[in-house]
């Protein structure tokens, strides 16, 4: 019983933080910078230059495909802990009708 209270308070701390992590407007490290798109959209008017947008260019492709990699590790994460706990609810529910029926 307590092992279940336990597993059920985890699962739901994790997928309160998954929330709370997708929510743009709380991203305190996100507000001290500035978005990809702004600079692009100003680049002429803060005076980048070429090497600099080449600089810029190569960052980016390599944050992006960094997310993406992270992007799919979190959904195989999700999805193995929907799982565990679909699996954990049908195993609670068989053994809590089973005491049930004693």
């Amino acid at each position: 019983m307590r092992a279940g209270v336990l597993c059920i308070c985890t699962a739901f701390l994790f997928t309160a933080g998954a929330a709370r992590a997708q929510q743009p407007d709380q991203d305190p490290i996100g507000q001290s910078f500035f978005a990809p798109e702004l600079v692009i959209q100003h680049q002429e008017a803060i005076g980048l230059g070429a090497e600099q947008k080449e600089y810029f260019k190569s960052e980016i492709r390599q944050a992006q495909l960094k997310f993406t990699e992270l992007q799919w590790k979190l959904q195989d994460e999700m999805e193995m802990s929907n799982s565990y706990l679909r699996n954990w609810r049908k195993c609670w529910r068989r053994n809590g009708k089973s005491k049930g029926n004693k």
